[in-house]
């Protein structure tokens, strides 16, 4: 019956998502990224192309503070300032793992301005970010939709509940036969009044999302922190059987519908 249940979730999954390889519906709209530390797992540009998104604008960071989980805070900088000609013309931000020490101050309130008035945004989680990115008492603070940061909110989770979706990539994670993503870290947030759940594991949030004015705004809580290598018998493979669910639980970023997934996340909120 599990089979039988895979093999029909499967064909409601787009062909992008079935065939690797295949292009997704390409999109006319352009995105701006900023990527801090460590994004190479989250696979942006594999994402972007999940989605057909092809007009990206990259922005990286230099890290001004070494990273250590036992830090009250990470830090960072932009190489590049944010050109708020090019962000009006986007629909989309993208804001990975990056604290808010990166951003001059007039940039933070831009962004917020720019969000206010239909843009997207996506925060993407890590030791750079939220709490630990000094998001306190800044204008990204008033923008996402979850609450309670600290420079000490990243905990360890267990590792053996895989992501539950309540809308977008619900149909991926039914479809994958035979592992399913977890993490082993996340940002300990809760969400405000009028956010959304929309990914949870182990009980927690891991994607929150709401209205902020006329745009959106997206965050990810999952970390993209450990290795996976612990077993119960041995060897880097490891498999955790728990509420009838056998299916191999995986590093999200190791999940080979990890592309698509974050592809859905990141077109949840883009408007048309």
């Amino acid at each position: 019956m599990s089979r039988l249940f895979a093999f029909l979730s499967l064909l409601s999954l787009p062909l992008a998502t079935v065939c690797a390889g295949a292009p997704a519906n390409p999109k006319d709209f352009s995105v701006v990224a900023v990527m801090g530390p460590w994004t190479e797992r989250y696979d942006l540009p594999g994402a972007f192309a999940a989605a057909g998104i092809s007009k990206v604008v990259y922005h990286q960071v230099e890290v001004t503070k070494p990273n250590g989980s036992d830090d009250p805070l990470n830090e960072a900088k932009l190489q590049t300032p944010l050109d708020f000609a090019v962000l009006d013309k986007a629909k989309l931000l993208v804001v990975a793992n990056v604290p808010a020490t990166a951003f001059s101050q007039k940039e933070l309130e831009g962004v917020a301005a720019w969000t206010e008035k239909g843009g997207c945004v996506v925060f993407l989680g890590g030791l750079y970010t939220f709490g630990k990115g000094g998001f306190a008492g800044t204008p990204f603070e008033r923008i996402i939709p979850v609450a309670g940061m600290s420079p000490w909110e990243v905990e360890e989770l267990s590792g053996t509940n895989p992501f539950v979706s309540t809308g977008f990539g619900a149909a991926l994670l039914a479809g994958s036969a035979d592992t399913v993503p977890t993490t082993l870290f996340a940002h300990e947030l809760y969400l405000k009044p009028k956010a959304t759940a929309l990914v949870t594991c182990d009980d927690q949030t891991m994607v929150a999302g709401w209205d902020v004015g006329a745009g959106k705004v997206l965050a990810y809580l999952a970390a993209p922190i450990g290795d996976g290598d612990f077993t119960e018998n041995s060897g880097g493979f490891w498999r955790w059987i728990s509420f009838g669910d056998s299916r191999e639980r995986i590093l999200f970023w190791q999940w080979r519908y990890w592309p698509d997934f974050l592809g859905a996340m990141l077109l949840w909120g883009v408007k048309a």
